[in-house]
């Protein structure tokens, strides 16, 4: 009999895709972080390294599911009179930004779960001539986003997660196009880490901004104010903002 039956097998790492530097794609088709570290294992050192990291990131993964479930309740607790005056001055910090205002293409979102509202800067953007733009999922399992125009009135559509979305014939831009990206935040800290959903919709679309940080567009989170943590851990496939604004203040970083 052969010996080779009782060959101790070779664990391939390099079947795992991953966010690091030997590989680009931070996500699989589930929308899950995955891993590839683009070697094979054969030693148990090797294989030490990659429990370990594992080990890291579910550790990561945990504290941010944690906060993530404590600020969205922190957000929904607000009543609607705290909401909309929290948007009115949201729509303040917005316009009195020249830099903002200078903008054509602007990407808002649809508030929800208790998310500061941008509408209010929207009807302002609009009034500017400025064209406005909402996401909208693809179909596909990419889970990125296109960017539709949108106009106050505009008949929507729930996608998949009960989100109102433009209708798909409404004219597109390619997200490289937009100039200013306002998009919702969970948390953040004063270095500029954002905490969102968890879905990854916006670093898969905004990915080429990963090593670029400072080319078009610019990404403007947008919070509550108690949604402010003092610090943040982040993962390498978070893409960085140019910017936090809240009803209080405004960061650039």
């Amino acid at each position: 009999m052969s010996s080779s039956r009782f060959q101790k097998p070779r664990v391939h790492l390099d079947c795992f895709q991953c966010a690091c530097p030997l590989r680009g794609k931070p996500y699989d088709d589930t929308g899950v972080p995955t891993l590839n570290f683009g070697f094979k294992a054969t030693s148990a050192a090797a294989l030490r390294v990659f429990f370990l990291f594992c080990k890291h990131h579910l550790s990561v993964h945990k504290h941010r599911s944690r906060l993530r479930k404590q600020l969205r309740q922190a957000r929904r607790a607000l009543s609607p009179a705290e909401q909309k005056f929290a948007a009115q001055l949201l729509a303040q910090q917005l316009r009195s930004n020249v830099r903002f205002m200078h903008c054509k293409h602007i990407a808002f979102y649809l508030a929800n779960d208790g998310e500061i509202d941008p509408s209010f800067f929207l009807r302002i953007a609009e009034r500017y001539g400025k064209n406005c733009y909402l996401p909208r999922l693809h179909r596909d399992s990419s889970n990125r986003m296109a960017f539709l125009r949108y106009r106050s009135g505009d008949k929507l559509h729930k996608n998949r997660y009960g989100i109102p979305e433009p209708h798909i014939q409404n004219a597109r831009l390619p997200a490289w196009a937009l100039q200013l990206v306002l998009l919702p935040l969970v948390g953040f800290d004063r270095h500029g880490q954002r905490l969102g959903m968890g879905g990854g919709f916006y670093d898969r679309t905004f990915a080429f901004k990963r090593n670029s940080p400072y080319r078009k567009p610019l990404l403007i989170g947008l919070a509550h104010g108690i949604q402010e943590v003092p610090s943040l851990q982040v993962e390498n496939w978070d893409i960085p903002l140019n910017g936090i604004v809240t009803e209080k203040m405004r960061l650039f970083f």
